[in-house]
């Protein structure tokens, strides 16, 4: 198996002549998960970036957090 291909030979199980279900091994799965949890992170951290940073002074903040 290659870095692209991500899963080898899924079950697919049919619903009235429909795929409703996919079955994978554990190890494609795993991988397909931290595929899509790659994705999400690095479209957040795309968003961090395209925002004006804030900076605050700590004391305030550690003021903030004793009340």
């Amino acid at each position: 198996m290659t870095d692209q291909t991500i899963i080898s030979k899924p079950k697919i199980i049919l619903e009235k002549g429909k795929p409703s279900e996919v079955i994978l091994k554990w190890n494609d799965f795993k991988r397909l998960l931290e595929r899509a949890e790659d994705f999400y992170d690095l479209k957040e951290i795309k968003k961090i970036k395209d925002q004006k940073p804030v900076f605050k002074n700590i004391d305030d903040i550690l003021t903030k957090h004793e009340e």
